[in-house]
């Protein structure tokens, strides 16, 4: 399995690369796809009463398996949070635990296997990553890679929501050494502010640090988002 920072970095360098004036969740979702190999992807989260909604969708396929699930009531993103693991449905015949889903889906769309993926805030579900493929092939990750990669996604459609609803912690965006550091990510990845926070929340919850740390290490150079630039 990759470290968790390196994924991290290549997530994050993927994101930069995409337009800035798509929202962030959509981004983050397309970057994912291109990081694992998938096809298009999808983020629905769930609020308490199991009513989905979704905030991001890559392309018509994964807009489709969306709306499959609400049609349903079932499939695999409605399992993955229940028994909050990875779960994939096989589309291209029968799967014997969806039958009705996979012949829908396989009806209207042109996934070949769809894999759910959990998000969390905290201990609690968030939502799910929806990932399909139209090809035959896994994913290019890891079941630990793939729950890493959508809860880092978490994070930051979170904060992302809470900032349009004018709930940002003034104690965060408050504090110099934070803004300083976010104004040096800006510049190394040439994305906006929001960006640039949602990447150090990002870091800091991956490596299981505080805002306040990642911030200090951007400043003191330990660590920094420029993208590899390949020989």
């Amino acid at each position: 399995m990759r470290e968790r920072s390196a994924l991290l970095a290549h997530l994050m360098g993927l994101t930069a690369a995409l337009p800035a004036s798509e929202p962030l969740a959509w981004r983050l979702c397309q970057a994912t796809c291109r990081l694992v190999q998938a096809d298009g992807g999808s983020i629905a989260v769930v609020a308490t009463t199991g009513e989905r909604t979704v905030v991001a969708s890559t392309n018509t396929t994964a807009t489709d398996l969306e709306h499959i699930h609400d049609d349903l009531g079932d499939g695999p993103a409605v399992v993955a949070i229940d028994v909050d693991d990875v779960v994939t449905a096989e589309l291209a015949r029968a799967d014997p635990r969806w039958p009705q889903f996979s012949e829908v889906a396989a009806r209207r769309t042109r996934a070949v296997t769809a894999t759910a993926v959990p998000m969390h805030s905290g201990s609690a579900v968030l939502g799910t990553m929806l990932l399909h493929r139209t090809a035959r092939g896994p994913l290019r990750a890891a079941t630990q890679e793939l729950m890493h990669l959508a809860d880092v996604v978490a994070v930051a459609v979170v904060h992302e929501a809470r900032e349009a609803a004018g709930a940002t912690p003034a104690s965060w965006d408050g504090r110099r050494e934070i803004n300083q550091a976010v104004g040096m990510v800006m510049a190394q990845l040439a994305v906006p502010a929001p960006d640039a926070l949602a990447v150090l929340r990002a870091h800091a919850f991956a490596l299981d640090e505080g805002l306040a740390d990642v911030a200090a290490a951007v400043l003191a150079r330990r660590l920094d988002f420029v993208p590899d630039v390949p020989p």
